[in-house]
């Protein structure tokens, strides 16, 4: 029995590294070559707010649909406001040499210094923001994930956020999405964007269907912004997704990235107060900005 569990542990040292090296050239453009890239623009993939059969159509085709006149742009100039506000403070709670704290309720942390993963800060249930990084050069250095939005607006009295954070849950929302799946609203987010200029490659959140609601409070209008970017149909791909995944464990990468689509992914455009729906199992990535550039988002999160 011991024998045979040393072999185990060599065989599997030994295997990965050469698999790995076997795979590597080839084992993603494999992986590309059984997928059909849908030849669509920006234009294809947009509808009017309020529209709901064909924004419905656009997202379950393509897995990503952007929504013009979500909300009025004069009400996302006010939440934005309150948002700069905000930001502005936590800004200058990050120029102390302190690594966490809080500010209006809101407990802050550097590069999750209190709590790293995602899902243990949602499990806190109180509004929560994470500054990805100090360091310079980081891969997404300047973004600041807030969460509990709404909850934070309510209690902060934040009135134009907490108008924009029950909008992500309205009927032109809601609808759209409960057409094609049982997912339903869990909660408001804002992505705070300054000055990224390192963002991460194309990915996937996971393979359940979850959705999200990206508000724009901000216009985005050029590449210089950073745009959203989505490969259309990828959503529909679980099996070279997960065949990707699998070749990521193997590589020693993460498994939800994804390296088979690059090259077939459309850059979304917004304006402040559109909105886009984007199925998270479907590729995609944030194109990094200029520096100088600033995006405020409001993201409501689905799930069944």
């Amino acid at each position: 029995m011991l024998f045979h569990q040393t072999a185990v542990r060599f065989n599997r040292r030994i295997a990965r590294p050469i698999l790995g090296r076997f795979l590597d050239a080839n084992g993603y453009a494999r992986i590309g070559a059984g997928f059909r890239p849908i030849n669509v623009t920006a234009a294809d993939l947009t509808a009017q707010a309020g529209d709901t059969g064909k924004a419905a159509d656009i997202l379950n085709r393509y897995g990503i649909v952007v929504l013009r006149d979500f909300i009025d742009p004069g009400l996302a100039d006010a939440a934005r406001h309150e948002a700069d506000a905000l930001a502005a403070r936590l800004e200058a709670a990050l120029a102390t040499p302190e690594d966490h704290g809080t500010v209006d309720g809101i407990v802050w942390q550097v590069d999750g210094a209190l709590l790293r993963k995602h899902a243990a800060i949602e499990a806190q249930g109180r509004p929560w923001a994470n500054i990805r990084s100090r360091e310079p050069d980081a891969v997404n250095r300047g973004v600041i994930d807030f969460f509990f939005i709404d909850r934070s607006a309510r209690e902060n009295g934040w009135r134009a956020l907490e108008a924009c954070c029950d909008a992500l849950q309205s009927p032109a929302a809601g609808e759209v999405i409960g057409r094609l799946s049982p997912a339903r609203f869990r909660r408001a987010n804002m992505l705070r964007s300054d000055s990224v200029t390192v963002t991460r490659g194309l990915h996937v959140d996971n393979l359940e269907s979850s959705y999200k609601v990206f508000l724009y409070l901000s216009d985005v209008q050029g590449p210089d912004d950073g745009p959203y970017a989505y490969v259309p149909g990828s959503h529909r791909r679980l099996d070279l997704l997960r065949r990707e995944a699998r070749l990521n464990g193997l590589l020693g990468r993460m498994e939800t990235d994804s390296y088979a689509f690059a090259g077939h992914e459309v850059a979304l455009t917004a304006r402040r107060g559109d909105a886009i729906i984007s199925c998270q199992t479907g590729v995609h990535r944030g194109l990094p900005q200029r520096a100088g550039a600033s995006r405020t988002v409001l993201v409501g999160n689905y799930r069944a």
